[in-house]
C-alpha cells in the first residue's frame, strides 16, 4: 500500500512542475485503502521525500522497460498487435496492469501472497473505472496466490526447469489457464528481493529463466523464444537498508549487491551443469 502512496505523491506533487510518473489509479487505491492518520504521517517522515524520489525512480525506469520490451516485439513481429504475457511477481497494490499496454493483447498475471487482496484490488479498480466512464479498458489480469520465499525448495525438489515456475505457483488453475509457455513473457520483480533472504533471490531467477526453454522445441527455436523474453527489477543497495534498518522503518532482509546476485546465480548453475554431467556419466555406466 505505502507503494501506492508514494507513487501517488509524485503524481499529484504540487512542488513539481512536471511529476517523473503519472499515476492516477494510485490515488484511488490510496483513497480506499490508507487511512487518512497514516497518510498524514508518512507525509510528516523525515524520509518522505527520500521515499517518494525512490519510487517515483524505480516505477519511471519499470513502466519505459515495460513499454520498451513490448515495441521490440512489435518491431520484430512487424505486427502492431502481439499476443504477450507480463508476470508481476510481488504484486501488491502495482497498477501497471491498467495502465500499460492498453488495447493490446496481454494478459496480465500477479502474484503476491494475498489472493483475496489482488482480487479485491481488481474489482475496486474495475468498479471505479466503470463509474468514471471507462478510461482503463478491460484489461485481462489473472490473480495468482505464492509464497515466493518457498522457492529454493521448490527448485530443489524437482529436476526439470519447466516446472519451477508451476511449482513455485503452486500449480494454481490460474496459471495454468492463463499462462502460455510459448509467448513472450515479462517478469517484473519490483519492491520484492529486499523482503526476501538472498538464498531465494537465486531460485526464483531459475524459476523465471526455466520458461525460457518453451514447450520443447528444437535449439534454435527455443533461443529465439528466449530472446523475446525478458526480466526487470529492481535490487536495494545494502547501505540503503542499512540506514533505514537503523531507523526501524522497513524490515528488510539482508541486502546483496547486484555484482553478488550474479556471482551466486552463476554458481547456481554451474553447480547445475554438473549435476547433469554426473547424472549421464552414470547413465553411460549402466
Amino acid at each position: 500500500m505505502f507503494t501506492a502512496f508514494w507513487r501517488h505523491c509524485e503524481t499529484t506533487g504540487q512542488q513539481k512542475a512536471r511529476p517523473l510518473i503519472n499515476d492516477p489509479l494510485a490515488g484511488r487505491l490510496v483513497e480506499a485503502f490508507l487511512p487518512q492518520a497514516t497518510q498524514a504521517a508518512l507525509r510528516s517522515d523525515a524520509a518522505f521525500d527520500v521515499a517518494r524520489n525512490l519510487l517515483a525512480c524505480r516505477t519511471k525506469f519499470i513502466d519505459d522497460a515495460t513499454v520498451d520490451w513490448y515495441a521490440q516485439l512489435q518491431r520484430s513481429s512487424k505486427a502492431q498487435a502481439v499476443a504477450a504475457q507480463v508476470v508481476i511477481l510481488g504484486a501488491g497494490m502495482d497498477t501497471r496492469a491498467y495502465r500499460l499496454l492498453r488495447g493490446q493483447p496481454v494478459t496480465w498475471m500477479e502474484v503476491d501472497t494475498s489472493l483475496k487482496t489482488l482480487a479485491w484490488k481488481r474489482e475496486l479498480l474495475r468498479t471505479m473505472d466503470a463509474d468514471a466512464g471507462g478510461t482503463i479498458g478491460q484489461p485481462t489480469v489473472v490473480c495468482i496466490e505464492s509464497d515466493l520465499a518457498r522457492a529454493p525448495d521448490v527448485v530443489r525438489a524437482a529436476d526439470d526447469a519447466r516446472q519451477w515456475l508451476p511449482a513455485l505457483l503452486g500449480h494454481s488453475p490460474e496459471f495454468a489457464d492463463a499462462f502460455d509457455a510459448a509467448r513472450p513473457t515479462l517478469f517484473i520483480l519490483e519492491g520484492l528481493l529486499e523482503y526476501l533472504e538472498p538464498s531465494t533471490h537465486a531460485a526464483i531467477f531459475a524459476a523465471v529463466a526455466g520458461q525460457g526453454m518453451g514447450n520443447g522445441g528444437g535449439g534454435r527455436q527455443r533461443r529465439e523464444q528466449a530472446s523475446e523474453n525478458g526480466i526487470v527489477l529492481q535490487n536495494l543497495e545494502p547501505s540503503f537498508g542499512e540506514t533505514f534498518n537503523r531507523q526501524g522503518r522497513l524490515p528488510y532482509q539482508r541486502l546483496v549487491t547486484a555484482a553478488e546476485q550474479v556471482v551466486v546465480v552463476v554458481r547456481r548453475r554451474r553447480r547445475r551443469r554438473r549435476r547433469r554431467r554426473r547424472e549421464r556419466e552414470r547413465e553411460q555406466l549402466y
